[in-house]
């Protein structure tokens, strides 16, 4: 199975945070992406930027956290419930996503 490359661009001069990074690409893709898609493109970001990978646990309890203030969810198309869930954005983290915009200019 072929992977997929998401290009997506981020206007700002500081670092951008795993919890914007997520937002911003679940925004760029109108779509649903698992974890370890968004974690990956995470990492290659941050090998772009000459800084240090971001571990799995880190990323995945940022996701969590997202999740349980609802500006992400599981898109809910899992047929057995031990397949991992994909996310997408949701309306409350559009507008947090443009609050942190904001706040980074």
């Amino acid at each position: 199975m072929a992977q997929s490359t998401y290009t997506f661009t981020i206007e700002t001069r500081r670092i951008v945070s795993q919890r914007r990074f997520v937002l911003e690409m679940l925004a760029a893709v109108r779509g649903r992406l698992y974890v370890h898609q968004m974690f990956g493109e995470f990492n290659k970001y941050r090998d772009s930027i000459k800084k240090k990978h971001a571990s799995y646990a880190s990323f995945r309890t940022i996701i969590n956290d997202m999740k349980r203030e609802r500006y992400i969810n599981p898109s809910g198309n899992r047929v057995n419930p031990f397949d991992p869930s994909a996310y997408v954005i949701t309306d409350r983290g559009r507008q947090y996503l443009e609050t942190i915009r904001e706040d980074a200019d």
